[in-house]
């Protein structure tokens, strides 16, 4: 399959990809056919529930011929598997790969961070890989702008090749990062990942769970900002937008 990757040379406007879960993984590509690809979420927590998420992706990819990110929790991966567990996904014409930190099934024991993940990755010499990951680009607020970009060139080094942002309401941190590795010389690629047109039960979520602040336009009208923060991300020239699941 594709390697995302190739969405992003060239591009005119920012790629779209949409992240998808087990629950409605297939209807919802079909439903969203203006993404260029799609990501599917890892929210199991048993041997059964990843094949079961492989299998969804190896569908997904069947039915609308683009590609699909998987996403892979570095504390699923033992150390001595990392290879057969990429070459499998390979097997299955699965060879984009979304690696994060965070939670793990049960009884798991394997890396601790997708940065250690990324670099044992990196040393299996498998070709095809399509390895991503995540950066947080709300701490320009607490480290400033260096610091984020400091972090996203080691994940550079590590492997990475896409950079999918955590949630963000303020396009200027996004904006900063970005200009940032622009100066740096990297060719990473940075992603805004966005909550598209999210119900208050998801902000409140993002509340509690994330500690973010929700702005308070965003509490008053979702759609309309949500909106406003897309128009703001194409016209600073961000590379890709990644709509994250609604729930």
């Amino acid at each position: 399959m594709q390697s995302v990757t190739d969405f992003y040379q060239d591009h005119r406007g920012p790629v779209i990809s949409q992240e998808l879960t087990i629950k409605n993984g297939l209807k919802s590509a079909c439903a969203r056919n203006q993404a260029q690809y799609f990501s599917l979420a890892n929210q199991g927590q048993t041997d059964h529930d990843w094949q079961t998420l492989l299998k969804t992706a190896t569908k997904v990819q069947l039915t609308t011929k683009k590609p699909v990110m998987v996403h892979v929790r570095a504390k699923d991966v033992q150390p001595d598997q990392v290879k057969s567990t990429f070459h499998h996904l390979l097997d299955l014409e699965l060879n984009n790969y979304l690696l994060v930190t965070g939670d793990k099934l049960a009884d798991s024991n394997g890396f601790s961070s997708a940065q250690e993940l990324l670099v044992a990755t990196g040393q299996t010499g498998l070709a095809k890989l399509s390895l991503a990951t995540t950066l947080d680009v709300n701490q320009v607020a607490n480290h400033g702008v260096a610091w984020v970009v400091n972090q996203a060139l080691a994940k550079d080094r590590a492997g990475a090749k896409v950079l999918i942002s955590q949630i963000f309401f303020d396009v200027d941190n996004f904006l900063a990062v970005q200009e940032g590795l622009k100066m740096a010389g990297s060719d990473l690629i940075l992603v805004a990942g966005i909550l598209h047109y999210p119900s208050q039960n998801q902000l409140d979520w993002v509340q509690r769970v994330l500690r973010l602040t929700v702005p308070d336009d965003w509490r008053e009208n979702p759609d309309l900002a949500s909106a406003r923060l897309v128009a703001d991300l194409t016209d600073g020239q961000a590379a890709g937008i990644h709509y994250f699941a609604n729930f």
